[in-house]
């Protein structure tokens, strides 16, 4: 489970978002501030002044091209002679095997992030002899939060420092190493303050003679963050108490009972049958977008996991309607909306929704890199964008993702063309990539790829000296690499990485175009059993065979189906023309059914 701007202590935090899942925004420049740049940095001297503001980057240069989406996938083939020039194929009938039960869902479970205490939450809500320990332990949580990210920031600093030359400004390694030590010092003790003043709130509550709705509140979550984790039920019963008397209460404030009911969900935990009943209270009662968000994403992942995707689905919908209205009160959650339109797109794609899964995949790319600006696919969106374009045979018109989005775009449209056969498409996207972004991570890969891709000695030993010359020893490319790893690994897992980089561990890839008549034949049944594998699900049960005739002469495949339902006559439609890319001028035809 990740932390944005985490700050978390057996499970209050202060005024941020903790526990969400997904990876955290990383500063993508090398940062040339953190302390006065007049100060001595010589080795033996004394080090720059740091101020944890100055540590975050502002990223002066972000790189803000894009690349359209028709130059990765191109609809249109240039059709080459073949060296041999067929007649038209009759392949006969392509049995195929009914599909089985669909496969589970791979994973162990799913994370919950929960926001943390805010004061304002139980604003007027408290008794007045509160207020005084309950602001000298908010301001303590503060000082720690300060102290954490500063600590976090510094800690990064470090692995920079011990992979790549730091900017002057930072005094060298030792002078980052002791700002380290310092910042985790002062966080210790800035825990234990936070420890001193929970115990001194936690006491005042305790001895009040009645208490009110926040005091209820505030005591059930203090009580609830001892807890441990996994915890008996009958430990939370107090807390569990407390919570439910100010939910149940309606002369509470709504805001206050979404507050209590939110954290009834959370001390009971999801494998309790009360947990999505809570959370839809908390939906009921709050106005507050920023809790419908933290709100309806929890729900998004328990129904996914318990296997309703289309309830998933429903409520992911329903956050990116809240995105989509103008609100300021959900600004420090706008990475959220890449996450769920990943989720979105891999949704779709999984149940044949192909134009929307490509909508929300290249949107999401779209929505990335403002946070994760040296991971351009935290998200995991390009394989799926890859697949819906390779799937459908054609980019969106008009649509232009982040051009470092294009790495792992590349290397999974390849994947995805491979899949289908379609070798000019693998090519082509690997060529892209080494002429729009030869700095990308994901080059050399491609260039293994492509090794196997083109047909000719003078083609494979022209990309052997590319790899050679920039992408196999020290130089732009590996310096590049170096310093992306070195915020976030050891120097020796820096040096790994960029090895496996450098030579990356994936099956050989063999393309090998079909020159003799019996050869061509074999290649036409393999995509024709592709084509009528992926339509397994709507093919029904019928005595005689769809027949198919696909016409590859002109510069995109013509299919045409005969004998078909609706929905497997556009099934196959669409899985025909996408598999019979990269084949050349040939008429072909062929029967599909059903074991």
């Amino acid at each position: 489970m990740q932390r944005s701007v985490a700050v978390r202590a057996r499970g209050i935090v202060v005024a941020m978002l903790v526990g969400a899942c997904g990876p955290s925004p990383r500063p993508t420049s090398v940062p040339d501030g953190g302390g006065n740049p007049s100060a001595p940095s010589s080795p033996g001297g004394s080090c720059p002044a740091i101020d944890y503001a100055a540590l975050e980057s502002d990223d002066r240069n972000p790189d803000t091209r894009t690349i359209a989406l028709t130059r990765v996938f191109q609809r249109e083939e240039a059709r080459a002679d073949l060296v041999i020039a067929p007649a038209p194929f009759d392949l006969d009938v392509m049995r195929i095997a009914r599909p089985g039960p669909p496969p589970g869902k791979m994973g162990g479970g799913f994370g919950l992030g929960w926001e943390g205490f805010d004061a304002r939450w139980v604003a007027a809500a408290t008794s007045p002899e509160v207020e005084a320990p309950l602001a000298a332990w908010t301001a303590a949580w503060k000082v720690l939060a300060d102290h954490q990210r500063g600590s976090y920031l510094l800690d990064q600093r470090v692995r920079f420092a011990g992979s790549v030359e730091p900017p002057a400004a930072w005094g060298g390694l030792r002078c980052v190493e002791e700002a380290a030590a310092r910042a985790e010092r002062d966080e210790t003790k800035a825990g234990e303050e936070v420890e001193r003043t929970e115990q001194a709130l936690r006491g005042v509550l305790e001895g009040l003679p009645s208490l009110r709705p926040g005091d209820e509140l505030l005591l059930g979550m203090l009580l609830a963050d001892r807890l441990p984790h996994p915890h008996d039920p009958k430990d939370a019963e107090r807390p569990i108490a407390l919570f439910t008397k100010v939910v149940r209460d309606e002369a509470n404030g709504r805001e206050l009972r979404a507050r209590a009911a939110e954290q009834l969900a959370r001390v009971q935990g999801p494998g309790v049958e009360s947990f999505g009943p809570a959370l839809e209270q908390v939906l009921a009662l709050t106005e507050d977008p920023a809790l419908k968000v933290e709100t309806l994403v929890k729900l998004a992942d328990v129904a996914e996991y318990g296997g309703d995707d289309a309830r998933a689905e429903s409520l992911r919908m329903q956050v990116m309607e809240l995105f989509e209205r103008p609100n300021g009160a959900l600004e420090h959650q706008a990475w959220r909306k890449a996450r769920i339109l990943g989720e979105l797109a891999e949704a779709r794609l999984e149940r044949g929704a192909f134009e929307q899964a490509r909508a929300d995949a290249a949107r999401c790319a779209q929505e990335t890199v403002a946070d994760f600006p040296r991971e351009p696919d935290p998200w995991g969106c390009a394989p799926t964008l890859a697949e819906a374009m390779a799937e459908l045979a054609e980019a969106p018109a008009g649509v232009e993702v982040p051009l470092a989005f294009l790495g792992p775009l590349a290397i999974a449209s390849m994947d995805s063309a491979l899949a289908r056969r379609d070798h000019e498409q693998a090519e082509h996207a690997g060529m892209l990539l080494l002429s729009a972004l030869p700095q990308a991570a994901q080059v050399p890969e491609a260039i293994a790829m492509l090794m196997g891709i083109v047909q000719t000695e003078e083609e494979r030993a022209r990309l052997a000296e590319k790899k050679l010359a920039e992408y196999a020893r020290e130089g732009q490319w590996t310096e590049a690499q170096r310093q992306r790893l070195a915020w976030d690994l050891s120097p020796a897992a820096v040096e790994e990485e960029l090895a496996a980089l450098m030579n990356p561990r994936r099956s050989p890839v063999v393309v090998r175009l079909p020159q003799a008549p019996i050869e061509l034949t074999e290649d036409l049944r393999t995509r024709a059993t592709l084509a009528g594998e992926a339509c397994a699900d709507v093919l029904g049960s019928r005595r005689r065979p769809v027949q198919v005739s696909v016409d590859t002469r002109g510069t995109t495949p013509v299919v045409t189906v005969k004998g078909a339902k609706t929905a497997a006559e556009a099934c196959l439609l669409r899985a025909t023309a996408s598999r019979f890319r990269s084949v050349g001028p040939v008429r072909t035809s062929f029967g599909v059914a059903l074991e």
